[in-house]
């Protein structure tokens, strides 16, 4: 009698262990199961979120409009290539090209002056219109020099650094908010190419090396080529390569400011 009762607790304790270390794990699943629920949820939320902050950084057209029709002046300083005097109309020539970039996609107003003359040089040409170009209050300014001096007589390559950094300096004293940057000469003399890139670093300026577009395939007004100025007597950049020196300078531009 004794066994027998022996055995019916021990059956009854055992079913009842049973049934408690089912209702445990039922209950830690359970758990389980709602962390991972607001595990998910959270995770959720948290992409939406991201989502929808890209979404408002990201304009509809993929380009940050940061003009938002602000007024803008941009002076090209240069010589016959700033001119666009080897392409096929003048609006064709880099600078009316920036310029357009400026206001049609980046949505400034703007107004761009001139500052440039056939045969120029920075010496001769470059620090006599400094007045010109400050009286205009510029906010973007572009030179490119460098071209005729490397066949003006008694001109080298210290001589053009010199002249160069003298009229930036003069730039940066009265138009101390001004954004510049330097264009490395078509004609690829490695020393004026050099002379371009130590000025900006001396100077902070930015520099846009059109180095690989002069290179290129078909970028040049071969001689003889009819551009709206007359004819052509030599390798000069056409309206591809004025197409691919806007280009550069309008993303050197973007990244001002960003």
């Amino acid at each position: 009698m004794r066994k027998m009762f022996g055995g019916i607790v021990i059956v009854v304790f055992s079913i009842g262990l049973i049934v408690s270390m089912a209702l445990i794990a039922n209950q830690r699943q359970q758990a389980q199961l709602e962390k991972e629920s607001v595990t998910y949820a959270n995770l959720r939320i948290a992409k939406q979120s991201s989502t929808e902050i890209s979404d408002l950084k990201t304009p509809s057209n993929g380009l940050k409009r940061v003009g938002q029709g602000k007024k803008l002046t941009y002076v090209a300083m240069g010589d016959d290539i700033a001119a666009g005097h080897y392409t096929s109309t003048e609006k064709a020539a880099y600078p009316y090209l920036v310029a357009a970039y400026l206001q049609k996609q980046l949505d400034f107003k703007v107004t761009m002056k001139s500052v440039w003359e056939s045969g120029a040089t920075i010496g001769t040409s470059g620090l006599s219109n400094i007045n010109t170009v400050v009286n205009n209050k510029p906010d973007i300014i572009t030179i490119q020099y460098g071209n005729n001096e490397q066949t003006s007589p008694g001109s080298t390559a210290n001589l053009y650094r010199t002249n160069l950094n003298q009229a930036i300096k003069q730039l940066q004293a009265r138009l101390p908010k001004v954004r510049i940057i330097l264009v490395t000469p078509w004609n690829q003399n490695s020393s004026f190419k050099k002379a371009v890139v130590s000025v900006s670093k001396l100077t902070g300026t930015k520099v846009v090396d059109i180095s690989a577009i002069q290179t290129a395939k078909d970028t040049n007004a071969v001689k003889g080529a009819i551009s709206w100025a007359g004819s052509v007597s030599g390798d000069w950049p056409n309206n591809a390569g004025n197409a691919k020196i806007a280009s550069v300078i309008e993303q050197t531009v973007l990244k001002m400011y960003k």
